[in-house]
């Protein structure tokens, strides 16, 4: 069987990164939570959260930072699954090609100075 060569690579932290989420609708920010980014590819992310979210009816803005560089991204939570203190999604981006190289020059700026 070989690997979706389409598929995103994913950069897994050895320490969860923090995230700021921003759930939207009509343009407006109905909630902001907090939580963790469990890993992150140049298409999507796996985050954990405390609160229980809808999947792919909202838009979700995602503030993170990865080595020094801020990064907001938009996407959709497109997966979930519960676990004992919490949740885990599935995110997939927008897309957004200057997004997705600027993730992908920091995933590999990340691991050549680790």
């Amino acid at each position: 069987m070989f690997p979706n060569r389409m598929e995103s690579y994913r950069h897994s932290f050895g320490k969860p990164l923090e995230i700021r989420m921003e759930i939207q609708r009509e343009n407006e920010v109905q909630r902001r939570i907090f939580g963790l980014l469990l890993d992150v590819s140049p298409g999507g992310a796996k985050i954990f959260s405390e609160y229980e979210l809808p999947l792919g009816t909202v838009a979700v803005k995602f503030f993170f930072k990865i080595n020094h560089e801020n990064i907001a991204a938009s996407g959709e939570l497109v997966w979930k699954s519960a676990i004992p203190d919490g949740w885990v999604y599935g995110v997939k981006w927008f897309a957004d090609p200057v997004k997705e190289m600027l993730i992908a020059e920091e995933i590999k700026a990340g691991i050549s100075i680790s």
